[in-house]
């Protein structure tokens, strides 16, 4: 076992008489064998930089880069082949990583003040990418024990986003993307090989679904504008969903259950 703790200050910008510069800390727990670690931490004010690894069992890769004022980043790994990537600029970012099983990796991005992000996999070969540009914007992310491939990319452009998205299954492929303010967005995928891709665009918008065990399901949902509403239920197996709303006002709640199913629905005006 090997625990390392270090307080690194980093580009300080020692050469400024008369400020007061922060240290940033750096905790490291590892058990087992061939882990790789690449901390580059980087503060030039009074705010301090957190990091804390917990590593396990053999082969899995952290790297992580701070720039900016109390940001933090915990990231833990337990089984094998897990990689983890974390990119903080700014202040006041959070991110919580916990990965169990084999060749999990998890991407982030985030730029600018206050960004939140909960990462959790369990199974095997999950991938999350990761991005947040904005102030306050949070994102959800889970797994489970019984996921074999899933693939989940999540984008954040705005204020005030909010997106929690739990995958329950094998070869379901989720693509999300934020942009503008208010917007919250709540995705439930129990299955397999099914392909969801959301996409807002605008203010106010709020779209949230489930779906229920069963295979090659594919929704595809599109807002557009302001103050539009989606709630769709999807339980069975190979239903088609194509859903777009356009303009502002509009609200839509499909509802399906059995199998075989299609629906379009596209809404444009006032």
């Amino acid at each position: 076992m090997k625990k390392v703790i270090l307080t690194t200050a980093i580009t300080l910008a020692l050469s400024t008489a008369g400020t007061a510069y922060a240290t940033n800390d750096l905790i490291v727990n590892q058990t087992g064998s061939d882990h790789q670690i690449t901390v580059n931490q980087n503060s030039t004010s009074a705010l301090i930089n957190s990091i804390e690894i917990n590593q396990s069992m053999s082969f899995n890769s952290v790297s992580i880069n701070q720039d900016g004022g109390t940001n933090l980043v915990r990231s833990t790994q337990i089984g094998e082949g897990g990689m983890v990537s974390v990119d903080q600029t700014g202040n006041a970012n959070t991110t919580n990583i916990d990965q169990a099983g084999m060749s999990n990796q998890v991407n982030i991005i985030q730029n600018n003040d206050s960004n939140s992000a909960i990462i959790d996999q369990r199974g095997g070969t999950n991938m999350f990418t990761l991005s947040q540009d904005g102030v306050g914007n949070m994102i959800t992310a889970n797994s489970s024990d019984t996921s074999m491939l899933n693939d989940v990319t999540l984008s954040q452009n705005g204020d005030n986003n909010q997106i929690t998205s739990n995958v329950d299954g094998s070869n379901a492929i989720i693509n999300v993307t934020q942009s503008g303010m208010d917007l919250s967005l709540d995705v439930t995928d129990n299955g397999n090989m099914s392909q969801i891709t959301l996409n807002q665009t605008g203010s106010m918008n709020t779209i949230t679904g489930f779906s229920d065990m069963g295979s090659d399901n594919n929704i595809t949902v599109n807002q557009f504008d302001n103050g539009n509403n989606v709630s769709y239920t999807v339980q069975g197996s190979n239903n088609t969903y194509n859903l777009t709303q356009n303009n502002t006002g509009q609200t839509m709640n499909v509802s399906s259950m059995g199998d075989n199913n299609s629906v379009t629905v596209t809404q444009n005006g006032m």
